[in-house]
């Protein structure tokens, strides 16, 4: 299969090189990813500047791979429609530096560029592990390979992607895999203040969860049974209408518009 690899935190960084590693050993990959890091910038594009997009090698694997400017969404639109001479089979985004638990995926570069992908059609997976520091990239590395295999074989529904967390574990103590749902992940929101020479206040987000006891109380989803020692697959879509709240709102009378002879939607002028 043709795959087509991106990420969020840049070309350099070690997750994407494990990714395309294992990818590569079965199938064609193509990498596009940001120069830089992007992370948490959600499937936010570069539409007010061109994007520049270079050629690189990439390390010691002899596959196509390009540094852009631009946002991670970016690399998947100009991956698929630019910059590969084929369509790709599959999208794989990661594998992320830190995990993408519940409400991370709202703000995830890594599940925006996944996102982008299954908006254009291809099925798509998301893929990160759960440290900011981690030692173990080859586990989530060779769990993607399977997840490629299946999805050879395996469609997904229009729209949907696999966001996928792995703990930094070595194989032999990886649990097992679960399917959970999407959870309230929590961050403390204590942001640090410092001044600079200008004597100007900036703030550092602290970018560190809440500690278990800290959190709302929660049960059977997928930041619980990964920090317990179990890759956990969530399949999301890009749809977050609230089917039951949007046919409750349509059959309220109270909440339709009233035309009357002042307003600005008067038939009669």
């Amino acid at each position: 299969m043709n795959i087509l690899v991106a990420n969020d935190d840049g070309i350099e960084a070690g997750g994407i090189y494990e990714l395309a590693k294992s990818l590569s050993t079965k199938h064609n990959v193509t990498v596009v990813a940001p120069d830089s890091q992007r992370s948490a910038v959600s499937q936010s594009m570069a539409i007010f500047n061109p994007i520049l997009a270079r050629k690189v090698k990439f390390k010691d694997l002899n596959i196509e791979a390009y540094s852009i400017s631009g946002m991670p969404s970016d690399c998947i639109k100009l991956g698929v429609y630019s910059l590969m001479k084929e369509k790709p089979d599959l999208v794989f985004s990661g594998i992320n530096c830190g995990a993408n638990f519940g409400t991370d995926t709202l703000y995830s570069g890594t599940v925006g560029a996944a996102t982008e992908g299954a908006l254009i059609g291809i099925k798509s997976v998301a893929i990160s592990t759960n440290s900011f520091f981690p030692k173990h990239y080859g586990t989530a590395a060779e769990y993607a390979l399977i997840l490629a295999d299946w999805l050879e074989k395996n469609d997904l529904p229009d729209g949907n992607i696999l966001n996928v967390n792995v703990p930094d574990l070595p194989i032999d103590e990886i649990k097992g895999v679960r399917y959970k749902t999407l959870g309230h992940f929590e961050y403390n929101n204590d942001y640090v203040p410092r001044m600079n020479p200008r004597d100007e206040m900036y703030f550092w987000h602290p970018t560190k969860p809440l500690e278990p006891e800290d959190r709302k109380e929660q049960f059977d989803v997928d930041f619980q049974s990964c920090e317990c020692g179990y890759i956990v697959v969530t399949p999301m879509h890009w749809d977050r209408t609230n089917k039951e709240l949007l046919d409750k709102l349509s059959s309220d009378d109270t909440l339709q518009w009233q035309k009357t002879s002042k307003g600005i939607d008067n038939d009669e002028g």
